[in-house]
């Protein structure tokens, strides 16, 4: 029992460098200790040590940001193969006072939810003590599997249940409007940019840039597609040290054509990334985005167990912080549809006019 103490005891000093530990008062150490004791002592269940602790540092991870995590070792490669997951459920989420809050569907698409319901669990299992990393081991699948899924209703939280199955990110599509003016709907930024992508689009001399329904938190992917999209460029975000810059370079497709970017509030993360990098040539239209565009990183402990915490948020054209606080688009258009038919599209450039 000592050494599991220790080695949690180890992570848990980790975290704290000794200018950082210095700042901590005798007495919320004190208070720490307290807790730490009471618990022992008082609690109806008998919590072993390392138990108690690991839970402090869970606690302390979720303090950095709604999308960070500590994360054992032995829970991390769980994490690491994430990445190899082409199926998920059909919806992006983010973590929020320990909810899994549902931003958007996969391209608008309906799967029984709606943005702002909250994911209660997966197959019997709940999701609220999870934090994020967790919660996408949850949801991502290396293949279509149909889950029993249990929600509450945005307003209400009235519980729900829906049998949903995983799916595949949905694929760019290209609406056309008429000879010379096309759509691009760009849902899921997992996936490929398609190889005769770039001949379609040479057909249109004005494309419109759809993001809604865009919340993915590749952000690797977004700086991908803005060079794809929009030619050279960077992105900037707010570190601790200070800004950062995110070159992005690709063919530049649409850097010769008359654009627009379309967005709305279901888009977010890696779509918000990608209305910054548009917005900087051309018009962003629509409504307010979702207001959490941020990079995370991964930290190792001595003891093995990884840290992933936010490390800074990106920045607007403004230069403020994404962060609590939506983009707001160039030409705000009001009541904009939440279809994405050809007739809403023809609505909206009749009101760009």
């Amino acid at each position: 029992m000592r050494k599991v103490l220790f080695a949690v005891a180890v992570s848990f000093l980790a975290l704290l460098s000794l200018k950082a530990a210095s700042e901590i008062s005798d007495e919320n150490w004190l208070l720490f200790k307290q807790v730490y004791t009471l618990i022992k002592e008082s609690y109806v269940e008998d919590k072993q040590s390392g138990e108690i602790i690991v839970g402090a540092l869970k606690g302390l991870a979720k303090a950095t940001g709604p999308e960070s995590g500590y994360i054992s070792k032995e829970k991390y490669s769980q994490i690491e193969n994430l990445n190899k997951m082409k199926y998920q459920l059909p919806f992006y989420i983010t973590k929020e006072d320990g909810f899994a809050r549902v931003i958007t569907s996969f391209g608008g698409k309906d799967f029984g939810v709606e943005s702002g319901d909250i994911l209660k669990g997966v197959e019997g299992k709940s999701i609220f003590d999870l934090n994020y990393p967790e919660t996408m081991v949850e949801i991502k699948k290396d293949k279509e599997i149909e889950l029993n899924c249990s929600f509450m209703k945005k307003g209400t939280l009235k519980v729900f249940e829906e049998k949903i199955k995983t799916a595949t990110y949905f694929p760019p599509e290209i609406v056309k409007i008429d000879d010379k003016t096309a759509v691009l709907q760009i849902p899921c930024l997992e996936s490929e940019i398609p190889v005769d992508l770039k001949e379609s689009l040479k057909k249109f001399s004005k494309i419109i840039v759809d993001l809604r329904f865009c919340a993915s938190e590749d952000i690797e992917s977004a700086v991908r597609w803005a060079g794809f999209l929009f030619g050279k460029g960077d992105v900037k975000l707010l570190l601790k040290s200070g800004e950062k810059k995110i070159a992005y370079e690709g063919e530049g497709v649409l850097s010769k054509l008359k654009c627009y970017i379309l967005v709305d509030s279901t888009t977010a993360r890696g779509g918000e990334v990608l209305a910054v990098a548009g917005g900087q040539s051309f018009q962003t239209v629509g409504g307010e985005t979702f207001g959490f565009a941020a990079e995370h990183q991964t930290l190792t402990l001595k003891n093995g167990d990884k840290l992933i915490i936010l490390e800074g948020y990106f920045l607007d054209k403004n230069g403020e912080e994404i962060k609590d606080k939506p983009l707001k688009p160039d030409v705000l258009i009001e009541n904009l549809s939440v279809k994405r038919d050809q007739k809403s599209y023809i609505e909206i450039l009749n009101k760009l006019k």
